[in-house]
């Protein structure tokens, strides 16, 4: 049986996948701004590799990392953890310390992600009657499949392998060069943001 609790993060992954109170324009600007505070920003700060994760974790939490993973995996797995506890302003204030040669700007690190709440697991979290516990690690992929889900609203969900595969491929070539760092400002319509994606490619939808 399902707790009220573990609803909760439930009822939090659908917004994040499948939102219906957003527009497309507005789950597209969504993904331009997490792209650049957290893609762009973010991996300024971690721009690391695995031999800088003591700057970020006590040498005891560094077995949750190492355990079972390679270095490099480890690092990819930090970077996923830390990011979800990470919001705008806490980016600003790790770029300030990074960008301070001079040291002014000191934050013990590990300290200041423990505060945050790395690392530690919601304690609102339940098991089931098999066991199991709701995924709280909510990844920045999930604002892809957001904007799939408003395609196959648009086109009718027997065409969901197209709205995928469209989305993905527009977003590693024209999304590139035609709307990142654009989109916020462009005047383009859901509909005429949806026609312009789908025909990418040589592909339409059925509105």
């Amino acid at each position: 049986m399902s707790s009220v609790r573990n609803d909760r993060y439930i009822q939090l992954w659908q917004l994040w996948v499948d939102n219906p109170y957003r527009t497309l324009r507005e789950k597209l600007d969504l993904i331009e701004v997490v792209d650049f505070i957290w893609g762009y920003l973010g991996r300024n700060i971690f721009k690391g590799r695995f031999g800088d994760l003591s700057d970020w974790v006590s040498w005891a939490e560094l077995q949750q990392f190492t355990a079972t993973e390679t270095p490099d995996s480890a690092w990819a797995l930090f970077i996923a953890r830390v990011f979800q506890e990470l919001r705008p302003p806490h980016i600003i204030e790790l770029l300030l310390s990074a960008w301070d040669s001079d040291r002014v700007w000191g934050i013990d690190r590990s300290a200041y992600l423990r505060q945050l709440g790395f690392l530690v697991e919601p304690e609102s979290v339940e098991e089931d009657d098999d066991g199991h516990t709701p995924d709280t690690q909510f990844s920045l992929n999930a604002l892809d499949e957001d904007v799939i889900n408003s395609f196959i609203d648009m086109v009718g969900s027997e065409d969901s392998d197209i709205c995928e595969k469209q989305w993905g491929t527009y977003e590693d070539t024209q999304w590139q060069t035609d709307m990142k760092g654009g989109v916020l400002s462009c005047e383009l319509t859901s509909q005429q943001l949806f026609e312009v994606i789908m025909l990418s490619n040589g592909l339409s939808g059925r509105t």
